[in-house]
């Protein structure tokens, strides 16, 4: 039939001449490929560091369906740009520039500190917001007012780490490990050494190695004599093993304790001496939050059964407070998102509730403390700020 003659019996009459209006009004109309809101996870997914940013992706990629499965971000879908660092600040530099050219409006990444540090000035300049999953290190967020983290600062760890030796586990004497080509290790080490002083204890040895290292004896020989009750490692997974490794073939029986950057894989390069070692972690399955317990269960039902890092609920937070950040702006445009993610207060996260303070770095994310014990890492206890003292 002719379409025009169709078109002219239909609006004869007059009901259905209004059942076709509203057909057309109840239409949804076709979506423009560029309406979607562009944001980019800027992670190591190659090099040494791909053990965290490959986890992070997961959690990224979780994070963008469950936001466009709600309506997205002021009705526009997410769309993602992924850019590998290749676990280096030049790369991550690099990465930055291409975002940029990619229009993104808002950043998730990066992981480790040296990586962040390296393309946060790029995207400051640029006027994009960025919250990084899992750099520590305070300067990352100094750089400027774009520039916001899901994760605790190595200050913050640094001290609660101090005070759960000190208070839980009452070790009176310690000695520190540290890698003298990471500034996350030394900063780490700095603020240990400081606020365990400060509470009474002893720090009987500060050892230093560099990162190429495979031999230890030369700052693990002078433990033995010393006795330290603990022996603080905040070094990454690789190094710390073999350290623990070759401690206990000498003899070296303590209490191992490191930071967020060891991997619960360290055990296997630990060996035996790995028992009763502890770590601090940004977060773990068994943590009693309710969005915590959403996120895993649809993390399972995402990618199935098995271990999720940390660094991927970390992401899943990082997207999630992004989108709720424009919807709060009203807009993707950046200085208003900006001020949107300042004006963050109570923020529900997988690592708690988040409020950031005037640096961008939050003041509610919790710190997990890990044991092996029982051939595995066990969950063990959650600090909060208030324990820590800060």
């Amino acid at each position: 039939m002719n379409r025009n003659i169709l078109l002219t019996r239909v609006f004869r009459c007059p009901v259905t001449a209004a059942m076709w209006v509203c057909l057309v009004l109840m239409t949804p109309p076709p979506v423009a490929a560029d309406s979607a809101v562009k944001i980019a996870a800027v992670l190591p997914l190659t090099g040494k560091a791909q053990a965290y940013g490959k986890p992070a992706l997961k959690g990224v990629r979780l994070g963008i369906k469950e936001v466009n499965a709600g309506g997205g971000v002021l009705g526009r879908p997410i769309a993602l740009d992924i850019l590998d660092n290749k676990s280096t600040p030049i790369y991550a530099k690099k990465a930055a520039k291409t975002a940029i050219a990619h229009g993104v409006s808002g950043v998730i990444g990066s992981i480790w500190s040296t990586h962040s540090l390296a393309m946060a000035p790029s995207f400051q300049k640029a006027h994009i917001p960025v919250i990084s999953p899992g750099s520590t290190a305070p300067e990352v967020t100094r750089i400027g007012d774009y520039v916001f983290r899901i994760c605790y600062t190595d200050d913050f760890q640094g001290l609660a780490l101090a005070r759960f030796a000190r208070n839980q586990l009452h070790i009176e004497r310690a000695a520190i490990l540290v890698n003298i080509s990471e500034t996350y290790s030394q900063k780490l080490a700095d603020r240990f050494d400081q606020a365990f002083r400060e509470l009474g204890g002893s720090v009987v040895s500060v050892g230093r190695y560099k990162g190429s290292a495979a031999d230890f004896r030369s700052i693990l020989d002078p433990l033995l004599a010393m006795s330290p009750g603990v022996v603080f490692i905040p070094g990454y997974t690789q190094e710390s093993g073999l350290i623990i490794r070759q401690a206990s073939g000498l003899g070296i029986h303590t209490v191992f304790i490191g930071g967020d950057a060891w991997e619960k894989t360290i055990s296997d390069v630990a060996g035996p001496g790995i028992v009763g070692s502890m770590f601090s972690t940004f977060w773990h399955p068994e943590v009693p939050n309710t969005v915590s317990r959403r996120f895993v269960a649809r993390y399972h039902a995402e990618y199935g059964k098995g271990a999720i890092s940390p660094y991927a609920a970390l992401a899943y937070d990082a997207v999630r407070l992004m989108a709720d950040a424009m919807r709060r702006a009203g807009t993707t445009d950046g200085p208003a998102v900006r001020k949107a993610l300042a004006a963050t207060n109570g923020f529900p996260a997988t690592t708690g509730r988040i409020t950031f303070d005037g640096n961008g770095d939050p003041q509610g994310a919790d710190i997990t403390i890990l044991k092996y014990t029982n051939d595995s890492w066990q969950f063990l206890a959650t600090i909060n700020n208030s324990q820590s003292g800060k």
